[in-house]
């Protein structure tokens, strides 16, 4: 779940006699039946069919996240709601296995417009972050959306019933939002350090998330 591109992963866990399929998303674990793949030599062919012939998808990866050549890109919207390429610099990733798992994605769109594109694994029952943003457009401190796309329910991934207690689900939400000169380490004097410090601290109160930019 550390990759980049990672919706959810398997993991398939073999003894001299069982066999279990565990999965892995921002939810937590999912764990399969273990059987017995000796008496049963049919699941178990089934099993490894359809875990070696799954297409990219398939197997977890995020393929709106692709490669081409030695530049990385991120397929996702524009402030019209269309479809658009983001060139990816360099990711701040999130350090949590499971959870909200924040990435922060520095971008660039065809015109060289440095973007900040953050992604994160929300409940599906709370208010989306965008909405939320769109309230407080214009405070000092608050980073200023410019698109946002939502999908993947993680319950889409998940069988039900084999969860012992309800599991609620996540949807990824990508946020685009307007780049700013450089993250707050960057400063090149006290007053700048000092400026983008005071507009995160000012952003804070309406917003969930800071934005350590400075400009």
């Amino acid at each position: 779940m550390q990759q980049k591109n990672r919706k959810f992963v398997f993991v398939l866990v073999m003894s001299e006699t069982s066999v279990r399929l565990y999965q892995f998303d921002r939810t937590g674990l999912q764990q399969f039946p273990k059987f017995n793949y000796h008496k049963s030599p049919l699941d178990f062919l089934i099993l490894l069919i359809g875990l070696t012939a799954a297409d990219d998808e398939g197997c977890g990866f995020d393929t709106s996240i692709l490669w081409k050549g030695l530049c990385r890109y991120m397929l996702t919207i524009d402030e019209k709601k269309a479809p658009l390429e983001y060139k990816l610099d360099r990711v701040i990733p999130s350090q949590a296995f499971t959870g909200r798992g924040t990435f922060w994605w520095l971008a660039n769109d065809v015109r060289g417009t440095t973007l900040i594109i953050e992604e994160t694994w929300r409940f599906a029952d709370q208010q989306s972050g965008v909405e939320l943003l769109d309230l407080i457009r214009g405070v000092d401190g608050v980073g200023e959306v410019l698109a946002c796309e939502e999908s993947f329910n993680t319950s889409q991934f998940r069988k039900p019933g084999l969860a012992n207690t309800p599991v609620r689900p996540r949807v990824r939400s990508r946020i685009v939002f307007k780049g700013y000169e450089n993250t707050i380490d960057k400063f090149k004097s006290r007053k700048e350090f000092l400026n983008g410090f005071r507009d995160a601290v000012a952003g804070a109160p309406y917003t969930s998330t800071l934005f350590f930019c400075w400009y």
